[in-house]
């Protein structure tokens, strides 16, 4: 078994089974060397092997309660949050005195989708645990939990307490404004992600999610702004041009000015070399385009105007061909261009 190890730490993991084999054969009731054999076949993907390997050295450790620890223990460094929730409830069955089993129990059934279960076992855990033992992760676990079920307005507070914690984890500031997004409570959830920008300066999606905020608060030239540091960060991030057109929009409702003429132009140079999957944000930029040059057609009488209008009109079609504004305009024009 020792030599078994050895190889494990070699990343040789054939040569490893083989000798937990050879410590098999020497002696079959040998019951570390299944815990370890159990181990490695989860580590490989071989769960239906693994868990063969652990039910015989569950059987061959007679039940006992550390035998099933270290297995639950193994299970969630493999992620098999299912085969631990199992193993938990037969520990606690006998005996549920150890709040940690409430703890695991509510991280497992996070991790399957079971949220009313995780949140019951979470509430569980901080109604008996000690302060001194609270971790960063078990606010984590339980902000997620309060989030899936609907409870966001507690969730935020929790993801900081979290952060509070553990200031490393700047990804749970995310969190706590999404909650708050969630509520609708934009300036709050810009405070957060304001403060998340000044810890890391470059994540392009930081600030494209604060810009979102800032639109949704309809402040149009912060998210303008906030969307103009997106594309600096990320030229080719195209979700950035086109928030960006719309706040700008928002600033020029009319087209009159054309803010965000150079924007949409933007987003067109950007995604000619992939027009099929980004056609949903070309349609929105050649409908711009094409009321844009409409209103300079109805302004200045310009035919170059009305031609430029007609064909992004017609780019419109090719895209959508039931777009009821494309096909207006488009008949407008067939009249007036004659």
């Amino acid at each position: 078994m020792r030599l078994g190890q050895l190889w494990v730490r070699a990343n040789n993991y054939s040569s490893a089974i083989d000798y937990y084999n050879e410590a098999i054969e020497i002696d079959s009731n040998y019951a570390p060397a299944y815990r370890e054999k159990g181990y490695l076949l989860f580590k490989t993907r071989q769960p239906g092997k693994a868990k063969e390997s652990y039910a015989r050295f569950l059987s061959l450790s007679a039940g006992s309660r550390s035998a099933r620890i270290q297995y639950i223990n193994t299970l969630f460094d493999l992620q098999d949050y299912n085969e631990a929730i199992i193993q938990i409830n037969i520990i606690m069955s006998q005996d549920s005195s150890n709040n940690d089993f409430n703890r695991a129990l509510a991280y497992s059934y996070y991790e399957t989708g079971h949220y009313d279960k995780g949140l019951h076992y979470i509430n569980k855990f901080f109604e008996q645990v000690q302060p001194e033992k609270i971790r960063a992760l078990d606010y984590v676990y339980y902000g997620k939990l309060l989030s899936k079920n609907n409870m966001d307005s507690v969730s935020a507070e929790v993801f900081m307490k979290a952060f509070e914690m553990d200031t490393t984890q700047t990804d749970l500031l995310n969190q706590a404004a999404s909650s708050y997004i969630k509520l609708k409570e934009y300036g709050k959830a810009a405070e957060l992600m304001i403060k998340k920008t000044m810890i890391k300066k470059d994540v392009v999606n930081d600030y494209y999610t604060l810009g979102k905020i800032y639109y949704s608060l309809q402040d149009w030239r912060k998210s303008d702004s906030v969307f103009s540091i997106t594309i600096s960060l990320n030229p080719g991030y195209i979700k950035g041009y086109l928030w960006k057109a719309y706040s700008l929009v928002n600033m020029d409702p009319d087209a009159k000015e054309g803010m965000a003429k150079p924007a949409f132009e933007l987003l067109i140079e950007n995604v000619k070399n992939d027009t099929i999957k980004y056609a949903a944000e070309l349609k929105q930029a050649y409908s711009y385009l094409s009321y844009y040059y409409l209103i300079q057609f109805n302004k200045t009488k310009k035919l170059n105007d009305g031609l430029i209008s007609k064909q992004y009109c017609e780019k419109v079609l090719t895209i959508d061909p039931n777009d009821e504004n494309a096909n207006a305009i488009l008949n407008d024009l067939k009249i007036r261009l004659k």
